[in-house]
């Protein structure tokens, strides 16, 4: 999306159709870990108010440090794998304080398939996300489509894994990503 998005951006100001623009990408990110702050945000409200903007913005102090939004300009997976972290951690708020749905099942598993998919080394943890979260909505929904659900993520997570080569276990996570 980012490269179409690039080449747009180079048509409309008349540049070099070969030109990437890292900001593009950069921003897309922006917008996609603004609505997983606001969904994190939005899933719990503490009973004053005064706690509750407390926390909230203590949380938002810790997640807008530069230290994570420096990543959103950057080709590496840490930008896609902190935002699909904070929308796991929004989905567990989620299924747990309110009575979860299919649909609830649906973001679950693509929050941690996304996750696991941002880098090679995530998967395992992914797998265990998607278990954890998709069995958190069977439990509490009692609905077997949950199941299909958390099942083409977990098969997807264990695809990937399955073909990664042996040798990428020698390189580091950063040259992972570029291979």
């Amino acid at each position: 999306v980012s490269v179409v998005l690039s080449l747009v951006v180079n048509k409309l100001a008349g540049l070099p159709i070969d030109t990437y623009h890292l900001e593009v990408l950069g921003g897309m990110y922006t917008l996609l870990y603004a609505a997983g702050i606001g969904l994190l945000l939005s899933q719990f409200r503490l009973r004053r108010l005064w706690q509750d903007l407390l926390v909230k913005l203590a949380a938002l102090i810790v997640l807008c440090d530069i230290g994570y939004v420096a990543y959103f300009n950057s080709l590496y997976g840490e930008a896609l794998e902190h935002i699909a972290l904070v929308y796991c951690a929004a989905m567990l708020v989620r299924v747990l304080t309110r009575q979860p749905t299919v649909w609830d099942g649906v973001w679950c598993a693509l929050a941690a398939a996304s996750y696991g998919w941002a880098k090679f080394f995530n998967i395992p943890v992914a797998i265990l996300l998607v278990l954890v979260l998709e069995g958190i909505v069977l439990i509490r929904l009692g609905r077997r489509r949950v199941l299909a659900v958390g099942g083409a993520a977990l098969a997807l997570l264990l695809g990937v894994w399955a073909i990664v080569p042996g040798w990428m276990d020698v390189e580091t996570n950063y040259n992972a990503v570029f291979y």
